[in-house]
């Protein structure tokens, strides 16, 4: 699962105060075995874990480094994962120097690698979750080619906020013909991607674009996959909708669904 939390900083919604525990309750109601999340502060996953089950950690890092600004971050269920490996590029020129940037970029952009073991499929499998930049053509292009370059090594699924179209864009193009598919992508799961970057506003009608997406290794099944549209009428805690995937990764798998 992946769902870009909407920084605590925004004028344009209410605080996280207010919207923080409307994210806990659909992460708890989801119960995914990992979230992958952007813009969030060290402050709002701090809380947004303190919300959830106790079985629940985060790990990552700030984009300026040393724990500083919002942070590359990952959560994940103690009970079914256990972390083997962190690891943290920045998506530049100069990928392991903290807080490095993109010609072009108009912030620090990052990308944080989890490796976990599945205790009860007895496998393991990387968490890469992201967040290009939102200005930066060729920042996006260039950080999407090393996000595709840290999901080259087994089976990995990238989770993130591309900052372009899902099926319409030069990122999409370098992260799914390196390999990777796309969770959305197979012709019976077209009518759930649905746009994921909204706003807050309960009256919104736009569908907006489907700028979060889940992309998995073709070692990996999907089983399922979806944008999670949110109770209608109500308003959103974040400006982008979540994007779910039921994922089966162990030596049972020969191939991904197409």
């Amino acid at each position: 699962m992946t769902w870009n939390l909407l920084t605590e900083t925004s004028v344009d919604a209410p605080p996280w105060s207010v919207r923080g525990p409307v994210v806990a309750a659909g992460v708890a109601d989801l119960a995914p075995a990992v979230l992958g999340t952007q813009e969030g502060s060290r402050a709002m996953l701090d809380d947004l874990v303190s919300r959830l089950p106790q079985r629940y950690r985060w790990v990552g890092e700030g984009r300026g480094g040393e724990g500083h600004d919002e942070q590359g971050a990952v959560v994940y269920d103690t009970s079914a994962l256990t972390l083997l490996d962190l690891r943290h590029r920045w998506l530049s020129s100069t990928p392991e120097v903290p807080g490095s940037m993109a010609s072009d970029a108009d912030l620090p952009r990052m990308l944080t690698a989890a490796r976990f073991h599945d205790r009860e499929a007895g496998s393991t499998f990387t968490v890469v979750c992201t967040h290009l930049d939102h200005l930066g053509v060729r920042a996006r292009a260039e950080g999407a080619a090393i996000v595709a370059a840290e999901a080259s090594d087994g089976p990995t699924v990238v989770l993130g906020d591309v900052n372009d179209p899902a099926e319409g864009s030069e990122a999409y193009r370098i992260l799914t013909t390196s390999g990777l598919v796309d969770a959305l992508a197979p012709r019976d799961r077209r009518s759930r991607r649905l746009g994921t970057f909204i706003g807050v506003d309960p009256d919104f009608e736009g569908g907006g674009r489907q700028i979060d997406w889940v992309l998995v290794t073709p070692d990996i099944a999907v089983s399922d996959a979806w944008v999670e549209a949110g109770p209608p009428g109500e308003a959103a805690p974040s400006d982008h909708r979540p994007v779910v995937a039921d994922v089966v990764i162990g030596p049972q798998v020969a191939s991904n669904q197409r």
